[in-house]
């Protein structure tokens, strides 16, 4: 079946560098056809099932419809609002106009008001669909993905706005091409027979979100004109010829786990002789024995296998129930990066010839040697020069085209930080995108807690989508609160339309097990607690106060040095730990103290992670470490409590909330070495946590006196409810691991925990203002917080007030962690002559000279190694004015870095420089930095890392 005259004469696309254009029925036959090859061969099955499942031939209808969209997708360029724009693209297409006009389609002329035509279709699609018998609530529904296949669905008063339009087609010429390009898509994709039986369905906000993302996905390879050129080739020639198999590369079909202890054993070369955790075998079988998709949520001590109980989980999980991928999402860069190295050889070991597509999503990916070599295999793939290609076929391979913001998380395999989760409950443009990558994998979230009251409103929003559309989840935490684990436990179940909505409506089996640890709980529409065995791993924790004062830390520290201990001091601020390795520098020297805190450029920070890892790291099969120095201590911040995988003999931490103290002591006696802990110096072969940044803990008395910067960062009420629930083990009480790690966080986080007599006063205002903080932060979330999916029956108006993040993902990300990251700058040095250069180098040699920053950009290798010069700022100079002052002096001071906008590493940065002492003043605040300490403030700061 042919097109009419009039019909082909409707451009579509044009190309300026070659002068061509093509007809728009040439596309919309190219975007079906990419629509059907996603169906066969790439989209997931769950994918599949949930736009199938209310359909009444299931997937052979699913295939028709979504071919039928993709199909009509720019219905809305057969209109003279659109046609007109021939005239924007070049003189040379001026006859386009002159053509269309010829075949009896007035056009008019071209308007910068004109409706966009992916409202346009939308609203012809609908009135077609009515004319069909569809209601108009129906109608919406089917219609909807035409009108969001930009990323933004239209709102109410936008398609009402085009009522009577003639910008719309309201001739009888306009009206019969778009008649006859929906009556032959229908025709061509099989939906005309379907439809008689489509119009007594309301299609599900679920399924037109997936629909929705599909057909931009289909449209997006469609327009890539060295797939699709645009001189004419058969239909089936045009499709062989797009190599879409090649560089989408083909999804994961994992296949049916062998049982738990053997899965663990061959996906894991180092459990292959080791003792399997009972933990890690409970997982495992919980995955199979599941009877629908289902949320797991694995708790455990620190230290005990969870991320490989979670991956080895998560693979039974997609072979169950349909999904092609996993995504792990972690709290941080740096735990990202650590973990993209494991993820990629849990890959490797999966089994089958076929490989995987694995893209690092977070803002610094291409920062990341490992994967900077993957995209450089994938280019040499993607141009056909195998012979440079140096990925393992059968393995993790990067794909030329799942790069980006945007498309990279449609990969098979997906790590990166958590806020490319939660983006997934934000309004802001192709979100369906990311629904529809989040949709077809097991997502895994890993360290959980870390999210706080602001992030959890978006963790609670995606979970609610991803029950919804039957995408299993694994949740990991070694300290998670209660009330967190039924708020994120409870968000899934509504999603399974379960309507676990009451926090306290547990099954009865789930209540009998409520206190066990570890365990893993399986929350579908109902919910199973499995209590984990624990086998001979049980000990005893000594818990101290230390006074606050920085002789005394002194003393403590070198004596264990002496004796030979490893010691790690974490800080609550980046200044307390730097002034505790100034203090432990004077008095053990360089080689015995290290600092490690997020105020370190990365190509700093990462060093000194590496050598703390190389150090610190996990020993041998026998329990010794042969590079573990004898004597040592490394000095930190936050840092240490999630990206590090380090073995200490002995710890001080700063007071924190109580799950955070738990975190950090998961870092002390980490890993067994030897029977009895032989291996370690003698004096510490007990755990000991000494505590410090708190006054003495009186319960007949005043509250104990807190650090400032621990409460700027924490806040009053969590430290004091951590004082509180500490402090029968401050007293001579042995921390019992790990029977008492729940029992503490349940008490330091509960509702009922009454404060002493004398703390009471205290007490209530640091609750008010914790009260005060969450609600407004909570408030402050729900602004941009995506509908729930069962709330709206189209998507007309899905993404109103929604954020502008003007083509740049750091605005996103930053929406869903309330901001709070600092300001980003890259660093260099001036001296006094205006010669720009890196820093000095690790031993004091001077930094590499910089081209002129006014014209030229840094060649590749250069520049990808100025973005590595990079760290934020306090979040005090970051925050309301003052961060915007700061921004506007760093723009004057950078004003003339010009040619750094011809560099895509460089483009947009903001520039730090400091003079040839590395120092600068900005907006009144005096700024030094340091290779052994970091950025450095002369002022005290009160940030945290």
């Amino acid at each position: 079946m042919g097109w009419s005259e009039a019909a082909r004469s409707v451009w579509g696309k044009t190309d300026r560098d070659t002068g061509s254009w093509m007809p728009l029925v040439q596309h919309l036959e190219d975007s079906a056809a990419v629509a059907g090859f996603l169906w066969d061969e790439w989209l997931a099955p769950n994918v599949r099932r949930v736009i199938s499942e209310p359909l009444p031939s299931g997937e052979a209808d699913g295939r028709a419809l979504l071919t039928f969209l993709a199909g009509i997708h720019d219905l809305g360029k057969a209109s003279p609002a659109f046609a007109a724009k021939a005239e924007y693209a070049g003189p040379e297409f001026a006859g386009l106009v002159t053509d269309m006009e010829g075949q009896g389609l007035r056009v008019g002329p071209a308007s910068p008001q004109a409706p966009p035509h992916c409202r346009v279709g939308q609203f012809l699609l609908t009135e077609w669909l009515q004319q069909q018998g569809f209601s108009k609530g129906a109608a919406d529904g089917f219609a909807s993905p035409v009108g969001a296949h930009h990323g933004v669905p239209p709102t109410t008063l936008e398609l009402r706005a085009l009522r009577g339009q003639e910008s719309v087609g309201a001739t009888d010429a306009w009206r019969a091409v778009q008649s006859e390009i929906v009556e032959g898509v229908a025709a061509r994709t099989g939906a005309d027979q379907l439809l008689p039986d489509w119009t007594r369905l309301s299609l599900p906000l679920t399924a037109q979100v997936l629909l929705t993302a599909a057909v931009v996905v289909a449209d997006w390879l469609a327009s890539d004109v060295k797939r699709f050129p645009h001189e004419v080739l058969a239909a089936g020639a045009r499709l062989a010829n797009a190599q879409l198999a090649r560089d989408l590369m083909m999804p994961w079909s994992p296949t049916a786990a062998p049982d738990a202890e053997s899965l663990l054993r061959e996906r894991f070369p180092h459990l292959a002789d080791a003792q399997i955790h009972p933990m890690q075998i409970d997982a495992v079988k919980a995955a199979k024995a599941v009877e629908e998709p289902a949320a797991l949520l694995i708790e455990a001590p620190m230290g005990q296998g969870k991320t490989e109980a979670a991956l080895a989980a998560a693979e039974v999980l997609a072979s169950r129930f349909g999904q092609s991928g996993v995504m792990v999402g972690l709290p941080t860069m740096a735990t990202s990066d650590a973990m993209f190295g494991r993820v990629r050889s849990w890959i490797d070991d999966l089994p089958g010839d076929a490989a995987n597509s694995i893209f690092l999503a977070h803002g610094k990916a291409e920062l990341n040697d490992d994967y900077a070599l993957l995209t450089k295999d994938a280019y040499y793939r993607s141009v056909g020069d195998p012979e440079r290609d140096r990925s393992d076929p059968g393995g993790a391979q990067a794909s030329s085209w799942l790069q980006g913001r945007r498309k990279g998380v449609l990969a098979n395999m997906v790590v990166g930080t958590i806020d490319q989760v939660l983006m997934g409950a934000l309004k802001v443009r192709h979100t369906a995108l990311r629904l529809l990558a989040l949709a077809g994998k097991v997502v895994v979230i890993d360290e959980v807690h870390a999210s706080d009251v602001y992030m959890n409103v978006y963790l609670r929003g995606v979970l609610e989508w991803l029950g919804a559309f039957g995408t299993p989840v694994v949740l990991v935490s070694a300290t998670l609160p209660p009330r967190t684990r039924e708020e994120l436990l409870a968000a899934y179940a509504a999603g399974r339309r379960g309507l676990v909505d009451d926090l306290t409506d547990q099954d009865a089996q789930d209540e009998e097990h409520a206190g066990a640890y570890p365990r893993v709980t399986v929350q579908g529409r109902s919910r199973t607690t499995v209590p984990v065995e624990v086998v001979g791993e049980s000990r005893d924790l000594a818990v101290e106060r230390m006074d606050d004062d920085v002789t005394e830390l002194v003393g403590l520290v070198g004596g264990a040095v002496a004796d030979g201990a490893c010691v790690a001091v974490i800080c609550n601020t980046v200044t307390r730990a730097q002034e505790a390795y100034d203090a432990l520098l004077e008095r053990l020297g360089p080689e015995r103290v290290q600092l490690v805190h997020s105020r370190f450029v990365a190509t700093d920070r990462m060093r000194r992670e590496q050598h703390l890892r190389d150090l610190l790291g996990p020993p041998g099969s026998d329990g010794v470490s042969v590079g573990r120095p004898r004597g040592f201590v490394v000095v930190g911040t936050q840092v240490l409590e999630q990206s590090l995988d380090i073995d200490v003999d002995l710890m001080i931490t700063d007071l924190a909330p109580i799950d955070l103290v738990l975190q950090r002591s998961g870092r002390l006696h980490r890993h067994r070495r030897g029977a009895g802990e032989q291996h370690r110096p003698e004096a510490f072969r007990t755990p000991r946590l000494y505590v410090r940044a708190v006054g003495p803990i009186d319960l007949a008395g005043d509250p104990p006196a807190l650090d400032d910067g621990g409460t700027a960062v924490y806040g009053g009420a969590p430290l004091l409810r951590s004082a509180l629930v500490l402090e029968p083990y401050l007293a001579g009480q042995p921390l019992a691991l790990p029977a008492d790690i729940p029992v503490l966080v349940a008490r330091g986080y509960s509702a009922a925990l009454e404060p002493p007599a004398g703390w009471a006063t205290a007490w209530a205002e640091a609750e008010k203002t914790a009260q005060r903080e969450a609600e407004n932060r909570e408030e402050a979330a729900g602004k941009f917080l995506l509908v729930d999916p069962f709330y709206e029956r189209s998507m007309i108006g899905w993404l109103n007030a929604r954020v502008d993040d003007r083509g740049d993902e750091a605005r996103s990300a930053a929406q869903v962690r309330d901001g709070d990251e600092g300001i980003e700058v890259v660093i260099v040095i001036r001296n006094d002559f205006g010669e720009v250069s890196l820093l000095p180098g690790e031993n004091g040699e001077p930094g590499r000279s910089l081209p002129d920053v006014s014209f030229d950009a840094p060649e590749h290798a250069l520049a990808r190694e100025v973005a590595r010069h990079s760290l934020r700022l306090p979040a005090t100079m970051s925050r309301g004015r003052r961060g915007d002052a700061v921004i506007a002096e760093l723009e004057r001071l950078g004003a003339d870095f010009t040619g750094w906008q011809q560099s895509r590493w460089l483009r947009g940065v903001l520039v730090l420089p400091l003079d040839g002492e590395g120092r600068a003043n900005i907006s009144g605040q005096f700024l030094h930095y340091d290779r052994d300490r970091g950025l450095m403030m002369t002022a005290m700061g009160t940030e945290g890392a």
